[in-house]
C-alpha cells in the first residue's frame, strides 16, 4: 500500500491500516485495494478478523464494477449462504455469487455483514439494483479466478487476495 495512492495506507498487516481518503489519512481496521496483474486485476482485502476480510473483499468487488460505490443506495437486501470449510474456496464462492447476482439481477452490494456458521458463511448484502444503468459501471468483470487465490492470517490480521478476469 502506497502513501498518497488514494486506495491504501501503510503499516502492512500489524495493527491499524492508514488509509488515504479525500485528501486525509484515516486509521481503519479493514481496507481493500487493487493491484495490476498482467491483463487482469487483483483485489486484496485486509481486516482484523475473517468475517471483516470477507466483507471487505465483497466491497472491493463492488468498487471494481461501479464508478462510484459510495453513491449506491442500501435499500435492497440479499441474503446468501456460502457453504464450505476451505477459506480460499469460500472467498471464491462468495465473490463468484456476488458477480452472478450482479450479472443476472443487476444487484450490487454496498454494505456487507458476514457471519461464520457451522457450514461456512452467512452473508447479508445491502445495496441497489442498477440494471439498465451502464453509465454507472466502471468495467466488466468476466470472472473470478482461482489463480493467485489466497487467504492467510499474519500478525493477528486477515488478508485475502484474488485475481479477477477483466
Amino acid at each position: 500500500m502506497q502513501e498518497g495512492s488514494g486506495s491504501g495506507g501503510q503499516s502492512g498487516l500489524g495493527g491499524w491500516v492508514r488509509h488515504w481518503c479525500g485528501g486525509s489519512w484515516y486509521k481503519v481496521s479493514a481496507v481493500f485495494e487493487t493491484f495490476d496483474h498482467t491483463a487482469d486485476l487483483g483485489l486484496r482485502a485486509i481486516a482484523d478478523d475473517r468475517e471483516g476480510m470477507f466483507a471487505e473483499a465483497a466491497r472491493g468487488l463492488t468498487s471494481l464494477l461501479i464508478e462510484e460505490p459510495g453513491a449506491l443506495r442500501s435499500d435492497n437486501r440479499f441474503d446468501m449462504p456460502v457453504v464450505g470449510v476451505d477459506l480460499e474456496l469460500l472467498l471464491f464462492d462468495l465473490l463468484n455469487e456476488l458477480l452472478f447476482q450482479f450479472e443476472t439481477t443487476g444487484f450490487l452490494g454496498r454494505d456487507f455483514s458476514v457471519t461464520s456458521t457451522e457450514t461456512g458463511l452467512a452473508v447479508e448484502a445491502y445495496g441497489e439494483v442498477i440494471a439498465d444503468q451502464p453509465d454507472r459501471l466502471a468495467r466488466e468483470i468476466k470472472a473470478i479466478t482461482y489463480h493467485g487465490l489466497k487467504v492467510q492470517q499474519q500478525a493477528g490480521r486477515w488478508m485475502a487476495e484474488v485475481i479477477v478476469d477483466i
